[in-house]
């Protein structure tokens, strides 16, 4: 059933406190509020890892000034500079910010694929807490061959190395690992949403800390504030 749910919502991504911006629907969000929730907010984060040459520019364009700089070169120096992100995407906020970004993509469609969107935020994840992690380089070359130590990793080789873990201590294990598959989400990691037969978070639970104790490039430690995760009246995670 998990397996079907994350096919669906593949298939539309490749066929097309409270966060402030819940006072306006998810359809009318700029590509600058669907970044935010997505890329820093409660349910989405973000990590830098590498370095950039010295002398080349940083941020998010300096792969494409290296490129052109070095045109017609035998050899070019590619930044290893990186932004991990990690996202809850079992949270509803972060399938709205995933929504808008296919819309925004295709604005030709955006009214015709609202319905279905809708229907797959809606939806949800069922009884799943869903960590996606997305390597985005500051050239897209360097990302791209973060991803493909992701492609090559599966659920047994991640056991004893990826979990959730409360302020208390207490831990959820990893059950399933999805390579990624095009959908510029990246890998996903599913644990259990209960422990002991509870909701494994409520909004006192203080922090929720992904952890994958991966190669240098393969490794994550980051912490959500679970205060911060009610969305409206809901804990979303």
């Amino acid at each position: 059933m998990m397996k079907n749910l994350c096919v669906v919502f593949v298939c539309l991504l490749l066929a097309g406190s409270a966060f402030a911006q819940k006072t306006k629907p998810w359809g009318d969000w700029s590509k600058k509020d669907a970044d935010k929730i997505l890329n820093d907010s409660a349910w989405g984060q973000s990590q830098t890892k590498g370095e950039s040459p010295a002398g080349l520019p940083q941020g998010a364009n300096a792969g494409n000034a290296n490129r052109n700089a070095n045109a017609g070169a035998n050899s070019v120096t590619i930044p290893t500079e990186y932004y991990m992100r990690v996202r809850l995407i079992s949270a509803k906020p972060i399938r709205e910010g995933v929504a808008r970004r296919i819309q925004l993509a295709q604005p030709d469609k955006a009214s015709e694929m609202a319905g279905p969107l809708q229907n797959i935020i809606d939806k949800g994840f069922g009884d799943f807490i869903i960590v996606a992690l997305n390597a985005e380089g500051v050239d897209p070359r360097t990302g791209a061959m973060v991803m493909q130590g992701f492609s090559r990793l599966n659920t047994a080789a991640l056991n004893g190395k990826a979990y959730l873990e409360r302020k208390d201590g207490k831990r959820l294990e990893l059950i399933e690992y999805q390579a990624p598959v095009g959908d510029n989400l990246g890998g996903k990691f599913l644990f259990p949403r209960t422990l002991d037969g509870a909701p494994f978070l409520s909004p006192d639970s203080g922090t929720l800390r992904f952890v994958l104790n991966g190669s240098d490039k393969m490794k994550v430690d980051t912490k959500f504030k679970v205060a911060d995760m009610m969305y409206g009246e809901k804990l979303e995670y």
